[in-house]
């Protein structure tokens, strides 16, 4: 392929890209992704840390892997002593500490409450007849409810004080980051039952996205990551249920285009820098999000050229704070990662044009088939034969013998409404002539199909 055919073939696959964007929903804020349920999944670098049964970083047989949830199971809270556990209300959630009871009523005979008045547990003005029920015999005896306080009793106060601090905090102080885990890990396998089983019409995609963007410029606001890749979800079932997130082997991606809708200038430079470096980390496992190195290029050339005084701030606050801070007249850009799912789209269709680009531009590759022809001028020399309508009859039928596996084979071409024998021998030629049309595939037949006979369309297949 010369040189201009490359270009063509370039600019070709830009305005391809283009189109193919046109269609695309603009998202500013992860928060725009929305899951087909309706919800979001966004699990930042902050939610996976330091809690017990998650690992970053790894390598196995398979390759690299950036995220690993174990299955944990949930510990119940420990039951309070007897003395002390009707006094207690107690709750699963480790978020909630256990509540003390000011007071509860107990409903006791006669003799019950005379004993409960000698030995001081009740006052007498809490004292009052219960009601009978309906259940209750006519001479039953009556019974009495007693309104027992806390206040009265400051040994079994002291007694739940010392069994909170001393049994239940340690429990919950162990049990909390395990509840964040296991809500983690059950996002996850919601997402991975979404991926891989199925259950919506509407496919979704994980993404791991590298250094997150905080932004306000004319009433919009921009939080999301500026580089992105793909990752999937796998669940080993031999060991507990392990999920392993780990990269594909598709490129770093990334969307400039909330930027060009803000009128930032620049931004054809900055994208060729931006595939210039993704290019170079692809040399080694990619863009990772555990290799500063992979990133770093990109993350401060983008906050120094899509905004004059942006910023690239890396390990300057911590996750939580930079959120509490809210959005950001200036451009930050953080080297923070984040964990997000959205709708698959055009996505797809954009890295094979990308994959495309990359090997249109390597002059060492060369370029042959179809995306040759797509560029290459028609050739003026008239083909050999002459032009000689076929005879009426099956629109498989030639006039002449013919042998299997000859150009004049009969094969089945499929008209759904009326036709003649130039549309035939036009079909017949491009059969012939593989600089004008590349047969490619097995056998398949038209059928049921309506096509105009002035706008004629005709699909053929070789047969096996």
């Amino acid at each position: 392929m010369t040189r201009g055919s490359r270009e063509k073939l370039i600019s070709l696959l830009d305005y391809v890209e283009q189109v193919v964007r046109l269609d695309e929903r603009v998202a500013f804020r992860l928060s725009d992704f929305r899951l087909p349920d309706g919800t979001g999944f966004a699990v930042s670098e902050e939610d996976t840390r330091n809690l017990p049964g998650i690992h970053h970083d790894m390598r196995d047989d398979e390759g690299p892997v950036w995220l690993e949830v174990a299955r944990l199971a949930r510990k119940e809270p420990p039951s309070p002593a007897p003395e002390i556990g009707e006094w207690v209300l107690l709750s699963g959630d480790p978020s909630r500490p256990p509540q003390a009871r000011a007071e509860r009523i107990v409903t006791v005979s006669a003799h019950e409450r005379d004993q409960s008045i000698a030995k001081g547990e009740v006052r007498t003005d809490d004292i009052l007849v219960a009601p009978k029920r309906k259940s209750d015999p006519l001479d039953a005896p009556e019974q009495y409810d007693l309104t027992l306080r806390l206040d009265d009793r400051p040994a079994i106060a002291a007694a739940i004080e010392t069994w909170i601090a001393g049994v239940w905090t340690p429990w919950a102080a162990e049990e909390l980051p395990r509840r964040r885990t296991i809500a983690l890990y059950q996002l996850l396998y919601k997402i991975y039952q979404l991926m891989e089983v199925g259950g919506s019409d509407r496919t979704i995609e994980l993404i791991w996205g590298v250094g997150r963007v905080n932004w306000e410029k004319d009433g919009r606001s921009i939080d999301r990551p500026l580089i992105e890749r793909r990752v999937e979800v796998e669940l080993d079932d031999a060991l507990g249920g392990l999920i392993r997130i780990r990269p594909t082997s598709a490129e770093a991606m990334f969307d400039l285009k909330p930027y060009e809708e803000m009128g930032c200038a620049g931004l054809p430079n900055l994208s060729d820098l931006i595939r210039r470096e993704i290019r170079l980390a692809a040399e080694t496992d990619g863009v990772s999000p555990f290799a500063r190195e992979s990133f770093d290029p990109i993350l401060s050339a983008a906050a120094a050229r899509l905004d004059p005084d942006g910023r690239y701030t890396p390990d300057v606050s911590p996750v939580n704070e930079r959120r509490r801070q809210g959005a950001s007249p200036s451009l930050t850009v953080s080297d923070e990662w984040v964990l997000f799912a959205r709708p698959r789209s055009q996505h797809v269709v954009l890295q094979d044009i990308e994959r495309l680009r990359n090997v249109a531009q390597d002059e060492h590759r060369p370029i042959g088939g179809l995306a040759e022809r797509l560029v290459t001028d028609p050739s003026r020399t008239p083909g050999g034969g002459t032009w000689e309508p076929m005879g009426s009859g099956n629109p498989g039928s030639t006039d002449g013998p013919s042998t299997p596996g000859s150009d004049t084979a009969p094969f089945d071409v499929y008209f759904p409404k009326p036709f003649n024998d130039d549309q035939i021998e036009i079909v017949h030629r491009l059969r012939r002539n593989p600089k004008t049309f590349e047969s490619v595939g097995t056998a398949h037949r038209l059928q049921n199909s309506r096509v105009a006979p002035k706008s004629w369309s005709a699909c053929f297949w070789d047969s096996p």
